[in-house]
């Protein structure tokens, strides 16, 4: 805009206006100030049509206004990227953690008015998640974060929907990642069973809890069987069967200590053995794949396809 003589622009101030169309109304912008540089406008209508006009001041001398200058700016366009970088999710239990890249791409895009209409990155600020089966736009968003600790539901493989929201309000594209839960062993049913137990106490029913615990107790004694037939067949020291047969023993001890406290006033402890239980178990499962036992022990065999994601880290419960 041209200043009438004798209007320096280091000493004018400028009256800014903003309307909806060219004919307004228009009515004042707060925060004007001198000419020295661009007028930022915060926040700016993103996706509406918005136009200004202006005004230097300069004590009395005032100028015209402005031609009226319009536009549609939009703040930030570009939707957000999510990727899951853990790979498919194989993992004994169903706590599991996912490693996410979120990213929200610029826009090269600018708006050169009489004030400029900056396009900015917003940055991703939430996520959220849903199973198949659960639509996702019926899930609640949370705060975004780069390791999505979640509970996979009780089934033996399914997708994990992943979607994220940047603070502009753009939405990226659903990102889906399968997972397989390892059911194979006696030890891996086992810890199915008791993570139905962490469902049934967290849910407030004992009795519901106790049948879980009894069910993996269960499935415990017929590999402390196959174990002991094992070492009776063996024919010189087998110290990986005797490791196996001892945290099996330790188990079932921790279990039955569970069962014994699980009581109203007891309840606490009972969910301290029962995770001190399931963490010996998650251990004892990976060292007999990781020997490579052809043991009936835990039913893992030696040819078991071991070409997979490292396995996931159980999420500790409170």
């Amino acid at each position: 805009m041209f200043l009438p003589a004798g209007m320096g622009a280091a000493e004018t101030a400028l009256t800014v206006e903003r309307a909806g169309d060219e004919r307004g109304p228009f009515v004042p912008v707060l925060g004007a100030r001198d000419g020295e540089s661009p007028f930022v406008v915060v926040p700016a209508p993103n996706g509406q049509r918005v136009c200004y006009r202006m005004r230097a001041e300069r004590g009395p001398v005032i100028s015209g206004w402005s031609d009226v200058e319009c536009a549609t700016p939009n703040v930030d366009p570009v939707p957000p990227v999510v990727r899951v970088t853990s790979g498919r999710v194989v993992s004994r239990t169903r706590d599991v953690s996912l490693e996410l890249e979120l990213e929200d791409p610029s826009s090269a895009t600018h708006v050169h008015l009489t004030v400029e209409l900056g396009t900015v990155v917003s940055g991703v600020v939430e996520l959220r998640y849903s199973f198949a089966g659960t639509p996702i736009d019926s899930v609640a968003w949370q705060p975004a974060v780069a390791h999505l600790d979640l509970r996979l539901p009780d089934v033996p493989a399914g997708e994990i929907h992943v979607q994220a929201r940047d603070l502009a309000g753009n939405v990226s594209k659903v990102v889906r990642i399968g997972f397989r839960r390892l059911l194979d062993s006696r030890v891996d049913r086992a810890i199915a069973d008791e993570e139905r137990a962490e469902d049934q106490l967290d849910a407030g029913d004992l009795a519901a809890a106790k049948a879980e615990i009894v069910a993996s107790l269960l499935k415990l004694d017929e590999a402390v069987l196959a174990s002991l037939a094992r070492l009776s067949q063996s024919k010189g020291a087998n110290l990986d069967e005797v490791h196996v047969l001892t945290r099996l023993v330790k188990v079932k001890t921790l279990k039955l200590t569970c069962v014994a406290l699980l009581k109203a006033k007891t309840l606490h402890l009972a969910n301290q053995r029962l995770q001190e239980a399931l963490a010996l178990e998650l251990e004892l499962a990976e060292f007999a794949e990781e020997r490579g036992c052809r043991c009936e022990t835990l039913g893992v065999s030696r040819h078991r396809n071991r070409a997979r994601v490292p396995e996931l880290r159980r999420i500790g419960r409170q």
